[in-house]
């Protein structure tokens, strides 16, 4: 009876959590085999449920991004979810421009004015050899780090950040980054689910650009960068719907 039990319960958890229920503990009542053998299934079934809830939330994650179309919307939620995904304080968007071969155009969320005033991307820096290797760069104050963190980064009460390439399934788009407040480092889970996010958010970003450009080409016009007919009438179709709304008058005049 005193085996019988705790095995009883044992047997009762691996089912439950088999089942999807990785809430379930396992109490322990003794400090021999069983008992050191229900800690470490209670550790298992702990881990177990952080990882499918790590999962869960990149799925979710993956469909809101997929389902985004505004570039500026997109660009905020890739970097509010990157920041939910780990407890980041913050994040930055760094987009490589090919034609003048460094980088340009960046967005950040979570650092205060002075940092993004103050921060540069100079030639030859992390961002560059991120990218050019595909690899991750962690930077942090530990003295087996390679990258140490700078002046701005602690003074913005840093601790650890890490550069994640942002690179879509055709080429290399920019970096992401990712700032810690709370400790120095990321769990080596933690940076293999931020490199798949990665990937997926750069996917996403290459889609919204194309349909971006495609709207664009389809409104102007090629030679001048005008807008086009089919926009004039498009535009003429909603103030006259304004108009009859309002119960009012509009003119149109041609030059």
């Amino acid at each position: 009876q005193v085996v019988e039990l705790p095995l009883r319960r044992l047997t009762a958890g691996t089912r439950a959590i088999a089942a999807g229920d990785y809430d379930k503990r396992v109490t322990i009542s003794s400090r021999d085999e069983i008992g050191e053998l229900a800690e470490t299934f209670n550790r298992m079934a702990a881990a177990v449920g952080e990882k499918t809830s790590r999962i869960s939330a990149l799925n979710q994650i993956a469909v809101a991004i997929s389902s985004t179309l505004s570039w500026q919307e997109l660009l905020e939620r890739i970097m509010r979810s990157g920041i939910a995904l780990t407890g980041s304080k913050a994040a930055c968007l760094a987009f490589y421009d090919e034609d003048k071969r460094c980088f340009g155009e960046w967005h950040s969320q979570g650092l205060s004015d002075h940092f993004i005033r103050n921060a540069s991307f100079r030639p030859g820096g992390l961002a560059d050899r991120a990218l050019e290797n595909g690899k991750y760069i962690l930077s942090n104050d530990r003295p087996e780090t390679a990258h140490k963190l700078s002046e701005l980064a602690r003074r913005e009460g840093i601790l650890c950040f890490i550069c994640l390439p942002f690179i879509s399934q055709t080429h290399p788009l920019g970096v992401l980054y990712l700032y810690r407040d709370d400790r120095d480092a990321f769990l080596p889970e933690e940076i293999e689910l931020l490199a798949t996010f990665s990937h997926l958010a750069a996917v996403a970003a290459e889609n919204t650009r194309l349909h971006t450009n495609t709207a664009k080409l389809a409104a102007t016009d090629a030679l001048t960068g005008l807008l086009n007919r089919r926009m004039l009438e498009e535009r003429l179709q909603i103030e006259q719907q304004r108009a009859q709304r309002y119960g009012k008058a509009f003119s149109l005049l041609m030059l």
